[in-house]
């Protein structure tokens, strides 16, 4: 777990940057917490790691904290387990919410999360070639943030390509509170429903192709 500083006399100070996390084993227990944490961490790296969960929380969790979001991070070439599924509904294998930027790229997200990959709150950012499999609801979810629910459309600008989801209880890619986003080359397939994209009442200007 990272968390930005606080001043004790409650005035703004920067978030710690840069902070890596690459080539580990993290096994996560049953109990509500998350496989790994941040909050209000600038640049972060987390790269080349297995997390495997036995039913957390969620996974592995990116978010702004009061004082920093999390712009410039990266998620790349991880592989994420869940054996037992996770218990939060708007979380997921990753949970990545609170900035611009972000890249999260060649991850393999496997098993009964919530959601695969679950974003709010999110501008600018990549996510390409990650393969999820196996989620209790959707492989990607933008989705809108319940405890910021004023904001009309928050997850905005993002490009999603050449991501491969498979086997979702409810559907490949939801698209909720999310507008210009562009949704390219993805390979969506064997959903129960039959819904590879879901595009909710209150997206726009949102771009899907192939």
């Amino acid at each position: 777990t990272a968390f930005g500083p606080v001043d004790p006399e409650g005035a703004p100070l920067p978030g710690p940057r840069d902070v890596a996390l690459t080539n580990s084993r993290v096994m996560c227990s049953g109990e509500e917490g998350a496989c790994m944490l941040f909050a209000g961490v600038v640049g972060a790296l987390i790269r080349g790691n297995y997390f495997e969960s036995a039913g957390s929380l969620t996974g592995v969790h990116i978010q702004g904290d009061l004082f920093s979001g999390t712009d410039g991070s990266r998620v790349e070439g991880n592989v994420i387990v869940a054996t037992a599924p996770s218990i939060a509904p708007i979380f997921g294998g990753i949970r990545v919410r609170d900035g611009s930027g972000l890249t999260i790229a060649d991850n393999q997200i496997l098993g009964p999360w919530q959601q695969s990959i679950a974003v709010s709150a999110l501008a600018q950012s990549l996510f390409e070639r990650n393969r999820a499999r196996g989620a209790v609801h959707y492989g990607l979810s933008f989705a809108f943030n319940v405890f910021v629910s004023t904001i009309p459309a928050e997850i905005r600008s993002n490009t999603v390509r050449n991501n491969h989801v498979s086997d979702a209880g409810s559907g490949g890619i939801l698209a909720r509170n999310a507008c210009f986003n562009t949704f390219l080359g993805n390979n969506l397939r064997d959903f129960a429903p039959g819904m590879g994209m879901v595009f909710w009442q209150n997206t726009g200007a949102n771009r899907y192709v192939g």
